[in-house]
């Protein structure tokens, strides 16, 4: 875990170096987007993403993410983003020059073999009509 927060942590340092979160826009991104996660209110997950949505499975339709939102916001990450707050968020610059918002959540799967971590990495844009989900990525 340490070292998958180290690099994480390293990644995320030099990326976001300078800027600094809006309070008022990451407050507004939480209870919006945000919240419609916790809630597992699909409907307004899927209207507050862009499509196709760029996840590690690929490049997914509305239909594609609706059939498997269970996959990226099981129980586990779940909770793990009830402990965060909006000054959790991180501020990035995507390839296309955008800035936009980040959330690291980390979870650990216990098996036979082992404790294993890892992360799925929500990134957020604003756009004339809101924040959009439009990346989620994971590590581990």
């Amino acid at each position: 875990m340490k070292l998958l927060t180290h690099a994480l942590f390293l990644v995320v340092s030099c990326i976001t170096f300078g800027q600094e979160i809006d309070p008022i826009e990451a407050q507004l991104l939480w209870e919006t987007n945000i919240t419609a996660i916790l809630e597992e209110n699909h409907d307004r997950i899927i209207d507050q993403a862009e499509f196709p949505l760029n996840t590690f499975y690929g490049d997914l339709t509305p239909e594609e993410f609706r059939s498997s939102i269970h996959d990226f916001f099981t129980a586990e990450v779940l909770e793990d983003i009830r402990r965060q707050t909006p000054e959790d968020f991180q501020v990035i610059v995507n390839a296309d020059g955008i800035t936009a918002y980040m959330l690291v959540v980390m979870t650990t799967t216990v098996t036979e073999d082992g404790e294993f971590e890892s992360a799925t990495i929500l990134s957020f844009k604003k756009e004339a009509t809101g924040w959009k989900l439009y990346h989620i990525d994971a590590a581990g």
